[in-house]
This record gives structure tokens, C-alpha cells and sequence, in this order.
């Protein structure tokens, strides 16, 4: 499926830039030989990185993956003059260059700044937050290296690694069955959705041709000690950080649709969260393989006077149901019923992607995203969370880390915890770009710390720059206050 959205160029590539410091010598950046010395090690771990798709024989049969026999490193790493303050334009530089599927090189680059920033570029059928764990793990491990090593720029994998199978194949079950064929067929005969479709914005239409120009906004780090205690709010309220942002994201729209005088013709908004397959497909977390399927919902704006109250007053007690009329209120109701919602309905993906299966292998998926240009789109907002950077004991030794891991493993907070050799500072995820999708689309990661980077990309072509600016304001705006 992946492989066909990238042949015809629907889709761009996703991106995780994460920010690589050295914390014994500040004069001594990620370079060159550092670097390449780490990413050998987490390449010879990983078959995908040193793979490439090709096309069998048979047009209706999927791609199979072929291992490279090596790999010049020189080809799939450029280093830039530039810091994070420049990530934007480095974003959006990478989503106007498609990967070829012709090539002998895999579906992922690097792009190294200055500052010791790695963005990791790769194609939506692979690729994870686990690639900047392992390269931090590589660059701890050979910092406290006593030997030498020569700097290898070619790069051979290990015959005896095994390439992963295809994601669809490890989906049980890998048909619809009777209870989600039900389920689809109740969506689609149900006249209140169709009346709900009419009346749903989702910015401007497919254009006709597919395009990969794609505009990015990075909103400035949250800290571990904003996003904790909020993490620790919503759990008390029945909700998750992913049903937080999904809230904020919907208020945010709903505010700026009125401002553009879109009300009338808009009063519903679909959203579209990615869901990881992990545990439906064995995978460990140190296996580079994104493994999503999805939830769609449609949600009903909110009225443009729905206020916000912080998160600091809430949490001293006062419940916003009880609240004044005149006192602002975050609607921790609406976030806690997308949370179960979003739970309950997480079983069901499985089978969702197990039904893409037979489309594809029915040779339709191409004709299918082809039939979508010129049409009206199905999401407004897409909102994917990479989730918490894996943590392990090694990562305790951080101080912030450290007392996040004593949290999550119960163990006593205030104890002191000595830096590694290289640490994460800053995280930043972005969505596929293209014309086909959501017309917005939020990338939230967590930090080792726990704190958060979030990206907003839009298309060209999906809504307008002052639309898009409004809204990252808008959002930024719902964080800030929530937040105070």
C-alpha cells in the first residue's frame, strides 16, 4: 500500500528530527566520524535499512523486499549548514524529494545540521522513534569505548539478519469479519453520517493532479515539567495526551472556521488518528517498522465561546462542570469519551488494515487513490502521536529522564542521576506530505526528558497559508492556557 502511494508520488516522506548532544565535550558536535561510526552499528541491527523495495514479476503480487549486498553511506547522509532554528525549511526542502523506488538505495536519508540535529527521513512504510534511540544507544556505547575503529563507509548487513514480512500478512484476522463487516456496512447505510458528511469541512478539495509541496509550522518544546503534570491531569480525568490535543485541535479549528465565516456550511470536523499494530504484529520496540492503522471519527465544532481554563486550576480542585457560567472550562468530558472511544475501537483496527490487504492484492488500491483526485476530502485533522521515547534503564542516567523513569517504574523520585555521554534535547515528528490525507496534519512526539515537540504541515493545495497560520496560532494559543 505504501509502496504504491509512493510510486505515484501521493505521498511524501515522514520525518523525525531529533537533536544529538554531547554531553561530556559541548566543542565536540556529531560529526562526520562519530556519526557514521554509530549509524553502522544501528544498520547492521536493523535488515530495512539496508533493503529496498522491488516489484515482482507479477503486477498484481506485493513488492518484496531485496537486501542490498552493501551500502555507501556517503549516498544517504548530507550534512547542512544549518541549526534546529532552520528545521522548517529543511522539512519542507525534504518533502518536495520523493524517494525513487528505482534505484538500488533504501526508503530512508539523513539530513545532519550543525547543532548535532539528525532528521531521519523515510517512506511511510518504514521507520520509527525508535531509529534516534539506537543511534543515541551507539553514540553512548562508542563514547565509552576504550578501542579504535576504522570509519566504515561502506556498509555490509548481516546475512544471517532477516527482513521482516509484510505488515498485512501478520494481521489475524487477515479478512473482515462478520462483526466489522457489519460494523462498515452500519457506517455506510447510516443516513445521519451521509447528512453529518455534507455538513463536514475539511478544507479544499483533492486537486487533480498529485503534488508534493507541503508547508510546516514547528511549535517551540514543551518541557517536561508542563507536559507531566498534564499528562497526570488528564489520567485523573479519564482521558490521554493523544484525547488532550485531539480537544485542543477541534477548539482550535472551530475558532478559526468561524473566523473565515465558514459556519454556515461547516459545522462538523473529521479527525484521524494512526494507531501502531505493535502488539498485533510481535514487533519489539527496536525494530524499525511503522505499524499503523487508524481511527476516523467526525466530531461536531465546538461553539465559538467554548473557553479553556487552565490546567493549574483544575487541578486544585475545582471542577469545571461546576464552574461559573462566566469561568472558562476545558471540556475534559469530551476528552475523556474520546479516549474510551478511541480505546475500544483500537481492537478493530487490525482487521481494517487485513481488509486493505485484499484491495491491494485485488490490483484496486492504485485506481483507488487515482479515484480520489479531483474529490472532496474525509479529514480535516490528522493527529499522530509517536508516543513516549522508549525508555530503559540506561536513560535513568539522565536527570530529567531519570526521574520520569522513577515515576513510570516506581521507584523513589529525588535521587541523583548522572548524564550520559550523549543525550536527546529536542524531538520533532512530521506527517507524510502530499495532496492526499487530512487537510491538517499534527506530528506530537515525546522527548526522553518527556516533554513534546509538535509539527503542523498542510499541502499547498489543501488550505490556504492564512487558514493553516491561524491555526497553529489558535492551537498554540489552547496549549498556552491549558498549560498556565
Amino acid at each position: 500500500m505504501s509502496y504504491i502511494r509512493t510510486k505515484l508520488q501521493a505521498v511524501s516522506c515522514c520525518m523525525v528530527a531529533a537533536k544529538h548532544v554531547n554531553t561530556t565535550n559541548k566543542d565536540a558536535p556529531l560529526d562526520r566520524t562519530t556519526l557514521f561510526m554509530a549509524l553502522s552499528n544501528v544498520i547492521q541491527r536493523n535488515a530495512l535499512l539496508c533493503a529496498r523495495l522491488q516489484s515482482p514479476p507479477n503486477p498484481h503480487a506485493p513488492p518484496i523486499w531485496v537486501p542490498l549486498p552493501s551500502m555507501n553511506l556517503e549516498k544517504v547522509v548530507e550534512f547542512l549548514d544549518c541549526g534546529w532554528e532552520d528545521l522548517r525549511s529543511v522539512f519542507e526542502d525534504q518533502y518536495s524529494r520523493p524517494f525513487d523506488l528505482d534505484v538500488d538505495l533504501p526508503l530512508w536519508r539523513l539530513a545532519i545540521l550543525r547543532d548535532g540535529t539528525v532528521v531521519f527521513v523515510f517512506d511511510l512504510i518504514l521507520g520509527s522513534i525508535s531509529f534516534h534511540r539506537m543511534l543515541s544507544e551507539a553514540l553512548r556505547t562508542q563514547a565509552e569505548s576504550t578501542g579504535t575503529r576504522a570509519v566504515e563507509i561502506m556498509v555490509k548487513l548481516d546475512e544471517d539478519l532477516m527482513l521482516p514480512p509484510p505488515l498485512e500478512t501478520l494481521i489475524k484476522p487477515s479478512f473482515p469479519t462478520w462483526s466489522s463487516t457489519i460494523r462498515e456496512l452500519g457506517r455506510v447505510l447510516n443516513p445521519f453520517r451521509w447528512r453529518r458528511l455534507a455538513a463536514t469541512w475539511s478544507g479544499n478539495p483533492i486537486p487533480s493532479t498529485f503534488e508534493l509541496d507541503t508547508h510546516v509550522r514547528i511549535l517551540p518544546q514543551y518541557t517536561a515539567s508542563q507536559i507531566v503534570p498534564l499528562v497526570q491531569l488528564a489520567s485523573s480525568r479519564g482521558a490521554t495526551l493523544t484525547a488532550v490535543l485531539h480537544t485542543i485541535s477541534l477548539m482550535a479549528l472551530s475558532r478559526i472556521i468561524h473566523k473565515h465565516g465558514l459556519t454556515n456550511t461547516s459545522r462538523y470536523a473529521g479527525t484521524f488518528i494512526p494507531l501502531s499494530l505493535r502488539q498485533y504484529t510481535d514487533t519489539d520496540v527496536d525494530r524499525i517498522r511503522i505499524s499503523p492503522s487508524f481511527y476516523h471519527s467526525i466530531n461536531k465544532l465546538y461553539p465559538i465561546s467554548t473557553p479553556v481554563v487552565p490546567s493549574s486550576r483544575a487541578a486544585s480542585g475545582s471542577d469545571p462542570k461546576h464552574l461559573p457560567d462566566s469561568a472558562p472550562a476545558f471540556p475534559w468530558h469530551d476528552a475523556a469519551r474520546f479516549a474510551r472511544r478511541l480505546k475500544r475501537d483500537a481492537s478493530w483496527s487490525a482487521t481494517d488494515v487485513g481488509t486493505l490487504k485484499h484491495i491491494v492484492a485485488g490490483g484496486s488500491f492504485e485506481a483507488h487513490l487515482r479515484g480520489r483526485l479531483g474529490t472532496k476530502r474525509n479529514v480535516a485533522i490528522e493527529l499522530s502521536e509517536l508516543g513516549a521515547f522508549p525508555l530503559d534503564d540506561s536513560y535513568s542516567e539522565h536527570p530529567e529522564a531519570g526521574a520520569r523513569a522513577d515515576v513510570e517504574k516506581g521507584r523513589p523520585t529525588g535521587a541523583l542521576h548522572a548524564e550520559p555521554s550523549w543525550a536527546i534535547r529536542e524531538m520533532a515528528f512530521s506527517l507524510p506530505g502530499g495532496v492526499l490525507g487530512s487537510a491538517l496534519k499534527i506530528g506530537v512526539t515525546r522527548t526522553p526528558s518527556g516533554g513534546l515537540g509538535i509539527v503542523v504541515a498542510w499541502g499547498k493545495s489543501a488550505v490556504t497559508n492564512a487558514f493553516a497560520m491561524d491555526f497553529v496560532a489558535a492551537f498554540e494559543d489552547g496549549m498556552a492556557t491549558l498549560l498556565a
